[in-house]
């Protein structure tokens, strides 16, 4: 009898140690708690900031066009106030698209009306109003330079003769 006892509490521990190492694997991988039921921890939705009525956004902007040439095709709907033009260093091109800030939201409107679908060093430009900035909430990736197991020894390389 006492052996039905003594392989029982040893099933016992066998479950408790799997469903321990479950809980484990289902937070260290997926990121669940401990309710099996609960999803995996996804990322926050995408949020943008707010967009800016004087500013527009151009795209399809060829990478062999100047910063000067793309000022000067912008300039035709009114006063900039501001340009962010990305430009690669390491290629010396432009990066392909432009934020530009006009002084009043007509201006913008204009930029948008007259300019969008015009040709710019063989490439009809894309121009459309500001719809702000995304801000991407991500889930932070667990620390990766923990030890795993036994404490970090440190070993004596020095040699002394």
């Amino acid at each position: 009898m006492e052996a039905v006892v003594s392989t029982q509490s040893t099933w016992e521990a066998v479950v408790s140690t799997q469903s321990t190492w479950k809980q484990w694997y289902q937070r260290r991988v997926h990121g669940q708690t401990d309710d099996e039921d609960a999803p995996a921890a996804e990322a926050a939705p995408a949020t943008r900031t707010t967009p800016n009525p004087n500013r527009v956004y151009i795209g399809n902007v060829s990478f062999d066009t100047t910063k000067e040439d793309l000022v000067a095709f912008m300039e035709k709907a009114g006063k900039i106030v501001k340009s962010t033009i990305p430009y690669n260093e390491k290629r010396g091109q432009i990066r392909g698209y432009a934020l530009f800030e006009f002084e009043t939201q007509e201006e913008a409107q204009k930029a948008v009306d007259e300019l969008h679908d015009e040709e710019l060093d063989g490439r009809k430009m894309l121009i459309r109003e500001d719809k702000g900035k995304v801000r991407r909430k991500r889930k932070p990736r667990p620390n990766r330079n923990k030890t795993r197991g036994a404490e970090k020894t440190e070993v004596d390389t020095s040699t002394d003769l």
